[in-house]
């Protein structure tokens, strides 16, 4: 297969728990943690930027030449995308000392979605739900994620508490509990959610539950 090269290219990334791709409609697998962690990066920041500020993203504390690790990353991500037959060239753009995606490139993220459903409030708050399918890039441990998956962590439980202060007060009482305590699983002193339960336990005569929140 080659890519229509009449249409404008597309790239599908989702980024909430683990990495999966989608080039001009065609699924890319990506061998080892440090393609995938590119790949993830360029997604969040798709902007052309310096190699060696990647390469710093990715690998911070790398004693060694981080520049051959980023070329070895990088060579993995274009084998796989040629792998799902596209094109590397319609999705990345490579510089001699750039890296990005291309800015004619139609892309799609699960992360720019899910904010967006956020940003709509309460009314969005259970398709952004839908949306998380687990945390910002899953599986890798890269440092360069960590600030983005806190805020993202963070916009997910205020969804949370959006959708079980909405279930309260629609009468759905079990359904507020679910999403209350999937909140305090994550945060157990989050004020909000114990008063989701509180009221919720309340509603439903359970005494000796409100006793124990």
């Amino acid at each position: 297969m080659t890519t229509d090269t009449t249409t404008r290219p597309t790239l599908a990334v989702r980024l909430l728990g683990r990495l999966e791709i989608v080039a001009c409609d065609q699924p890319v697998r990506l061998a080892g943690r440090h393609a995938q962690a590119l790949a993830a990066l360029l997604a969040l920041r798709p902007r052309p930027r310096l190699r060696d500020a990647i390469a710093a993203d990715l690998w911070p504390d790398f004693d060694g030449p981080s520049a051959s690790s980023l070329r070895q990353a990088l060579w993995l991500v274009r084998t796989g995308i040629a792998a799902a037959g596209v094109e590397p060239d319609t999705i990345l753009e490579v510089g001699q000392d750039t890296l990005g995606l291309r800015p004619d490139l139609e892309l799609d993220t699960d992360v720019a979605q899910f904010e967006g459903l956020v940003g709509d409030g309460r009314q969005s708050a259970g398709r952004a739900l839908a949306l998380y399918r687990g945390d910002l890039a899953e599986g890798l441990g890269h440092e360069c994620f960590a600030a983005d998956r806190e805020r993202l962590s963070d916009l997910y439980e205020d969804a949370l508490v959006e959708v079980a202060e909405a279930r309260l007060a629609s009468g759905d009482v079990s359904g507020a509990r679910t999403a209350a305590s999937q909140v305090l699983a994550r945060d157990p002193l989050r004020e909000e959610a114990h008063g989701v339960l509180i009221a919720a336990y309340g509603q439903a005569g359970t005494r000796s539950q409100v006793v124990r929140i």
